[in-house]
């Protein structure tokens, strides 16, 4: 992370800012937790519930960020989750992608941002179907439009590792992840022999549901079919019904409006996309398409590597 400022800092030279002039380089300064019990830098939501326990901030390397191309940046001052008009870095925890980006508010609030579109386009991509679902008009609907064209948030809601944190904390959308046909075969069978020995009576309560709320029918079948050799389980189905029942009776929240007004903090942005080639930014270092110096963000059969065992 950079800032805009010193804060209190003293340069070793008339030169020295934001980026070092020739003296050797040093990490003088660290990223330190604010303290605060509700802080999302500092304490992960539902940490409990993760089996990878990934911090949102990594305070253990607090003074230095490497980029995935081994280009390595220094902070240029003390800062907390607090501390506002600073330019931040992201790794995917696949560790193959960057991201960079600057906010005029805290780090707390870039992160809680960035949370809000990440759990709102996963959700999306996972259902086609909006997560607002009381109004048609939607106040945030063109900043949505332009967060869903982002390289971020389109690996985010495909790459396997960053997806299984979301499904750790939110494990109702299992239903929503393919299983290769063996897997689905497997688990048809177990489903099968324990409505043999226990009361089927539930299956005509599941057929009314489906008629009597055809709202639920039209959000069902506009799930994204799955990757080739990839299908949904009959207790997946099942689930997804319920999922859409509960889905419908309930509204969400709206989500916050983030302005970047200082062209000094785009203007470091860009130096360091240039120089860390970080491939999630929409900026490409050398000019031309991103996605042909690059390659897509995510894989198209995403569903692969994620292990349903916990299901």
């Amino acid at each position: 992370m950079k800032t805009c400022s010193f804060r209190g800092a003293e340069p070793r030279s008339k030169i020295e800012g934001l980026f070092c002039g020739r003296d050797e380089l040093q990490a003088r300064y660290t990223l330190t937790p604010c303290g605060n019990l509700f802080c999302l830098c500092c304490h992960s939501l539902n940490s409990h519930k993760k089996i990878q326990k990934w911090s949102v901030v990594d305070f253990n390397s607090n003074s230095t960020h490497r980029f995935v191309n081994g280009y390595t940046t220094y902070l240029n001052c003390p800062a907390t989750c607090t501390t506002s008009n600073v330019v931040y870095a992201m790794t995917c925890p696949c560790g193959h992608y960057d991201y960079v980006d600057s906010t005029a508010k805290t780090l707390a609030d870039a992160m809680a941002y960035h949370r809000e579109h990440r759990n709102r386009i996963v959700h999306e991509k996972l259902t086609d179907s909006p997560l607002c679902q009381e109004s048609s008009l939607d106040p945030n609907e063109k900043e949505n439009e332009i967060a869903n064209c982002m390289r971020l948030y389109q690996h985010s809601a495909r790459c396997p590792i960053a997806l299984r944190l979301f499904l750790d904390c939110n494990p109702s959308y299992w239903c929503f992840i393919p299983l290769s046909c063996g897997e689905q075969a497997t688990e048809n069978i177990v489903d099968l022999r324990e409505t043999f020995d226990t009361n089927s009576e539930s299956v005509p309560v599941i057929a009314n549901v489906v008629v009597n709320n055809p709202r639920v029918t039209q959000y069902r079948v506009r799930v994204p079919l799955p990757p080739a050799t990839y299908v949904f389980s009959d207790r997946q189905l099942q689930q997804q019904r319920s999922f859409f029942e509960r889905l419908l009776s309930f509204s969400t929240h709206q989500f916050p409006y983030v302005k970047y007004q200082m062209i000094v903090r785009l203007y470091y942005d860009t130096l360091f996309i240039i120089h860390a080639e970080t491939k999630l930014n929409m900026i490409c270092p050398i000019g031309g398409d991103v996605e042909q110096r690059y390659g897509r963000p995510y894989d198209l059969v995403w569903c692969a590597n994620l292990n349903h065992s916990s299901m």
